[in-house]
């Protein structure tokens, strides 16, 4: 049976239009590296992907998506996290400032939850867009059931129509643009879906108008600013499925999670 690591192998070399003499299935290509990122736990089990940029010894890209497998089991138990967005409008039509600033807090001895994974060395290591993937297995469980189901396109059906909740846990879905590494986009998708659940739970909008009048005729200005801030804690937070839009290398992740007090 053909290997994940290979057929993944095969994905990033070969060419767009395949030939039909060549011997390729596109679709159980397609179909491998779905099944890769699916991560529906078991009764006993629970799936974590890390990942790492590709390094000369390959041996040194695993130790490292391995700690960012165990990165993600710690903050499976308990991640705090906040954002602040600011928006600021001015009279002009080009006078508008937008910021966002973000911050998980989490266990960041890892070492425990290394201890603890466990991999297979020949299904579930993945190579692509320069990046080391390693699907990992953890003893745990939380009582999750979802149907995968695809959309068109190959395009997972909760893209489009996201579930608002799923076996009573509270859903998350992350998106990502393109950043300059694919590890950069994945991680990034997957920090998005944290502050999507969080952003659900506890928003807060202020808003601040400011207006000046001049002693000269037509000297005004205004300026509105919106601050949206939220903040939670979040137990259980698992991602169920990551998608790759391939077209432009964006990145969309389901996740859930229960919510804990501050």
């Amino acid at each position: 049976m053909m290997t994940v690591f290979f057929l993944f192998i095969v994905l990033s070399c070969a060419s767009s239009s395949v030939s039909k003499n060549s011997g390729v299935n596109v679709r159980e290509i397609e179909s491998a590296e779905s099944r890769f990122w699916h991560s529906i736990p078991s009764y006993d089990e629970l799936i974590f992907i890390g990942a790492a940029g590709v390094r000369t010894n390959r041996d040194d890209s695993i130790k490292l998506a391995l700690q960012d497998a165990a990165r993600k089991v710690s903050i499976f138990d308990n991640v705090e996290g906040q954002f602040v967005t600011n928006n600021k409008s001015g009279a002009g039509f080009f006078d508008y400032s937008t910021d966002t600033k973000t911050s998980l807090l989490f266990n960041e001895d890892y070492q425990e939850y290394l201890e603890n994974l466990s991999f297979d060395p020949d299904t579930d290591v993945m190579q692509y867009e320069n990046t080391i993937f390693i699907r990992t297995r953890y003893k745990g469980s939380i009582q999750v059931k979802y149907d995968l189901s695809t959309g068109s396109n190959s395009k997972p059906s909760w893209i489009d129509n996201p579930p608002k909740e799923i076996s009573r846990y509270t859903v998350g879905v992350g998106f990502a643009g393109r950043r300059s590494t694919y590890r950069d986009t994945v991680n990034a998708s997957f920090e998005a879906a944290i502050f999507s659940i969080i952003r659900e739970i506890s928003s807060q909008v202020g808003v601040d108008s400011t207006n000046y009048h001049g002693n000269v005729t037509f000297e005004y200005r205004s300026t509105t600013e919106n601050t949206l801030t939220a903040r939670g804690v979040l137990k259980d937070f698992y991602v169920l499925d990551t998608w790759t839009d391939k077209s432009n290398m964006t990145v969309w992740t389901l996740a859930v999670a229960r919510v804990s007090d501050l």
